[in-house]
Formats: C-alpha cells, structure tokens, sequence
C-alpha cells in the first residue's frame, strides 16, 4: 500500500506529537489527594497519561502510605463508597488509557520508547492503587466503626 503525501506527513507529526505530550504529562502531574472522601488527581480531570502521572507520582504513594487503617478519610459508609467509587473510576481511566496505548504502538503510530515509558509508569500507578484499595479494604476489616 502506497503512502500518500497528506498519510506520511500525518504521521510523521503524530510520532513527533506523542513522545511530546507523555513528557508535558509527567511534567504537570501534580499528586493525587483524598478531598470529602473521594480521591482526586491532578486537577481532577480523567485525562489518561496526566492521570497515570499523577497517580504514579511518589507524593501520592507516600500520601497513601501515611494513611492507615483509613483513618479521617471517611466517616460512614456512604464516604466510604464514594472513595470506592472514585478510586474505580480512576483505575477504569487509566485501564482506558494504557490499552489505547497498546493498540497505537500495535498499529506503530507511538514509538516503543514512548510506549515502555507508559508501561512504567503504570506499574508505579497500579503500586498506588494497591495502597488504595487497601485503605478502602482495611476500613472493613480492622474498623468496629461498620459493624
């Protein structure tokens, strides 16, 4: 199949483009907290990379590490579910996120580097979701506040 003039520019610009734009993610990446029982990252938008950066970022695993037993994050269990709720969405945005990625690097159109450098930081952001996920999970367990 021939490439046309207008496909080969087209794609020169979007493999240009895409190494840019995971830069200037990480770059603005600013760390997740946990506001009115619900968790937020960044600036509170769902946007994939800037989301793994944030979630990613060692501020917000350390944040998540000083928190224990979900102490002060919740106070009942309509709380509680609404950190469940916000931690899902997050996790299904960056889920989005990386197997978008992986049909574009199938498809060549984001370079292996760009690609391996988002598989990175996803597995620093799955570590962080882990730590979550315990916090909504140890409420339950550890906690006579429910029963």
């Amino acid at each position: 199949m021939r490439l046309t003039w207008l496909r080969s520019t087209g794609l020169a610009a979007l493999l240009c483009v895409l190494p840019t734009n995971l830069a200037q993610a990480q770059s603005a990446a600013a760390p997740c907290t946990i506001e009115e029982a619900k968790l937020t990252c960044g600036d509170g938008s769902l946007e994939g990379q800037a989301l793994i950066a944030a979630f990613a970022d060692a501020e917000t695993q350390s944040y998540l590490q000083g928190l224990r037993y979900g102490g002060g994050i919740y106070t009942s269990r309509p709380q509680r579910e609404d950190f469940r709720r916000s931690l899902e969405r997050i996790n299904s945005a960056m889920n989005k996120t990386v197997r978008s990625a992986l049909r574009e690097r199938k498809r060549r159109r984001m370079t292996e580097e760009a690609f391996e450098a988002l598989k990175q930081q996803y597995a620093q952001a799955r570590r962080s979701y882990e730590l979550a996920i315990n916090l909504y999970r140890e409420g339950e367990w550890f906690s006579d506040r429910f029963k």
